[in-house]
């Protein structure tokens, strides 16, 4: 009977040594471990099967059978009893999701091939201030170029696109809004190149003509503050040359348009335009061989042909192929 209840502990001393071999090896370690002839303590056996114990009942429940509906997505499983969770597919509102990302990484990547949307924030909200999407950083002390929404171009395409489908600013429809209320810039336009590249930090276009319609605003809702500052650089209108139809522009006098000691001014951005403000300079760089050396004076022809004109003050003859400077701005 002795020699049977040695053979008894000794088999299951070498299960309970096995146990770690089994599916559940890599969660499950046994504080004792028993060779052939030693003897076995009861403490050492009991705490052998608490380990065991603990490991299978820290083990997550078979999932139950039990199905989702169409449309819905497992949201949880209960540990005890495997019962599933069903909820809306997809995250629902409440749901965040939070890591970190290397530097160049990201933490969420959405790949479309194809033509449609990647990825779309939407309201439907008539509230003030109702956001469709919202990129905020909101480190205390955010490091350089920081942002909370940027938009990149790698191949010619646009980095960010704000669009409206609105009917005009009176409307407070906007395509891209940027706000602060402390020291900093609402938006900034920053055309990073090198050697012969041409880049341009804000470009702003409109296709209308009405009064209303314009490719860049500025606005200071303070009447004695800066609503447009030039920090450094020349104020440039691209194309501008000999009376070309921009706000600046290259007048030259001929036969065809002086009459004694006066020059018409016949361009586009003028005419009918008795509201305008010009300023005019003389232009000696191109032709210095012929210059007006008389004093002269700008004024609106309200009589003649709806034109401005450059006239001479002390009444001397407009010289032919004298050139002037043309500023046009519309009030």
């Amino acid at each position: 009977m002795r020699n049977n209840l040695k053979v008894w502990i000794r088999a299951l001393a070498i299960a309970v040594v096995a146990v770690p071999v089994l599916s559940l090896a890599s969660d499950l370690t046994t504080p004792n471990t028993f060779t052939s002839g030693t003897l076995i303590q009861s403490a050492q056996v009991n705490a052998n099967f608490a380990a065991i114990q603990t490991a299978v009942n820290s083990k997550q429940d078979a999932i139950q059978a039990t199905a989702c509906g169409t449309g819905q997505a497992v949201t949880g499983v209960a540990a005890v009893g495997g019962a599933l969770t069903c909820g809306p597919a997809g995250l629902a509102f409440g749901a965040s999701v939070s890591g970190s990302s290397g530097a160049n990484t990201a933490g969420v990547t959405v790949i479309n091939g194809g033509a449609g949307v990647g990825i779309e924030g939407q309201t439907t909200s008539s509230a003030n201030q109702a956001f469709g999407v919202v990129g905020d950083a909101t480190a205390a002390a955010t490091g350089a170029e920081a942002a909370g929404v940027r938009g990149q171009s790698e191949g010619g395409q646009i980095g960010v696109w704000g669009s409206t489908v609105g009917t005009g600013i009176l409307s407070g429809s906007i395509g891209v809004y940027g706000t602060l209320t402390g020291g900093g810039i609402a938006v900034e336009g920053d055309a990073v190149t090198s050697g012969t590249l041409a880049g341009i930090g804000v470009v702003g276009q409109t296709n209308q003509s009405d009064v209303f319609s314009t490719g860049v605003q500025a606005y200071n809702s303070n009447a004695t503050g800066n609503a447009l500052s030039i920090t450094q650089g020349y104020f440039q209108v691209t194309g501008a040359g000999a009376n070309t139809s921009t706000t600046a522009f290259i007048w030259t006098t001929a036969a065809a348009n002086i009459t004694a000691n006066q020059t018409f001014i016949n361009n586009p951005m003028t005419n009918g335009g008795a509201n305008l403000i010009l300023i005019v300079t003389h232009n000696e760089g191109v032709n210095s061989a012929v210059v007006d050396i008389h004093p002269f004076a700008v004024h609106y022809d309200n009589q003649g042909a709806g034109s401005w004109v450059i006239a001479n003050v002390d009444n001397g003859t407009m010289p032919v192929g004298a050139m002037f400077n043309v500023l046009v701005i519309h009030p």
